[in-house]
């Protein structure tokens, strides 16, 4: 093997520049920070830049001044394909039971996160037909019970699970 057999199997190394120019911003970013406006931008290919000549660009004022996160790591146990429905359901009590702690305890949470798979659970043993089978539907059950607990105490959910979206 020599030196430009090693040289061709080599990863292409990026700039960001490369990828600018490859998603099309390269072109409109270059224009307007050179003093061109945003009309030559776009005739170069790049889409309108939001940039007001201050520097600053729109906002709106905040519904609240602060935002309390609150962070649920549990066990996780993976669902049984042979008895898929009585061992999501156990998942699922399990998590609304750890919703109504995590809220109870230390003041109430606007976001609260959970760990991936609460509902399903995992298992190295799955091939991807039993993951698709012990997926959750959205919307489905298991989301309407988590929707019904995050209105309740007025605050967002956030997990990971196998799911089917149509």
């Amino acid at each position: 093997m020599t030196a430009r057999d090693d040289d061709r199997r080599a990863p292409a190394r990026l700039s960001r520049r490369s990828l600018l120019a490859a998603a099309g911003l390269a072109s409109g970013a270059a224009g307007l920070l050179a003093g061109g406006s945003e009309a030559e931008a776009l005739q170069r290919g790049g889409p309108p830049l939001q940039m007001q000549t201050d520097g600053l660009y729109p906002t709106a004022p905040l519904t609240k001044d602060g935002v309390s996160l609150g962070v649920v790591q549990s066990r996780v146990r993976a669902v049984e394909v042979g008895r898929l429905r009585q061992t999501r359901q156990d998942n699922l009590a399990h998590m609304l039971d750890l919703i109504d702690n995590a809220q109870g305890w230390g003041g109430r949470s606007d976001i609260l996160f959970f760990h991936e798979f609460p509902i399903t659970g995992w298992s190295g043993a799955w091939d991807r037909r039993d993951a698709l089978r012990v997926a959750i539907d959205i919307p489905g059950e298991e989301t309407e019970a988590i929707a019904a607990k995050a209105r309740e105490y007025g605050c967002m959910i956030v997990f990971g699970s196998y799911a089917r979206d149509p």
